[in-house]
């Protein structure tokens, strides 16, 4: 299914809403909080905050999965939303960033990643946010110019930064992440989706990225990673 745009802004901010209604009321006591839940990333209903407020982290100390190889910061430059040359890793340097594959007709895994990204970083410290990038890469640039791109991105955060490119430069950027090819499929009267890589890269200063964050990452796992990649840096225990 393809999400026309007055569709696409109303799920980005129900989503947004309920993510952080979830956070303000995560420390309230009430029916869910004594409820059991087997959620975990990648089932539904796992963007909000973990009953337990105490939600341990796996043996890595990390919520993300480790990459048996880690992901050089490979080169590219993209036109961003404001019509201007983006260079990673040159103009993200020294931050931890965030780059997430995707497109702006997509239905639910691409607003749904964004929304949780987007709640993790408001709910933490100036200090720490500020370290953090958000690149979102179309895989759709037909369809999501620089324009198309401010609007979508800009429902859930001013400081995200959308990227497009032609499709070659895209499916190369993807190649040198070692990531699988974006494919297009048919949906009927017009009509296409965008097969795409659900994961997120987190690079960090050391131009690595060790960690990727599969779709259904809870927004409480967020704030946790974010910070402790910003104040520690990356270390697997």
């Amino acid at each position: 299914m393809s999400l026309p745009a007055r569709s696409r802004t109303l799920v980005a901010a129900v989503l947004v809403a309920a993510l952080l209604t979830a956070c303000t009321d995560a420390g309230a006591p009430s029916d869910q909080d004594t409820a059991s839940s087997t959620s975990s990333p990648g089932t539904s209903g796992s963007f909000g905050p973990s009953p337990s407020a105490e939600l341990a982290p796996p043996a890595s100390g990390f919520y993300g999965v480790s990459r048996a190889a880690p992901v050089p910061a490979e080169p590219f430059t993209l036109t961003d939303q404001d019509g201007a040359r983006f260079r990673f890793p040159r103009d993200t340097d020294g931050r931890v960033t965030l780059v997430y594959f995707g497109y702006s007709h997509c239905p639910d895994i691409c607003p749904g990643t964004l929304a949780g990204i987007a709640v993790g970083l408001r709910e933490l410290p100036p200090s720490v946010r500020d370290q953090v990038d958000v690149l979102f890469v179309t895989v759709d640039p037909a369809r999501d110019t620089p324009e198309a791109l401010a609007e979508y991105v800009g429902l859930f955060s001013e400081d995200f930064v959308g990227l497009t490119g032609s499709d070659e430069e895209i499916q190369a950027i993807l190649a040198s992440f070692g990531l699988p090819p974006a494919t297009t499929y048919d949906l009927g009267g017009g009509e296409y989706g965008v097969g795409h890589p659900a994961g997120v890269l987190a690079f960090t200063p050391d131009g690595y990225a060790h960690l990727e964050y599969p779709f259904g990452v809870t927004v409480e796992m967020w704030q946790h990673d974010l910070q402790k990649l910003v104040e520690e840096g990356w270390e697997e225990a």
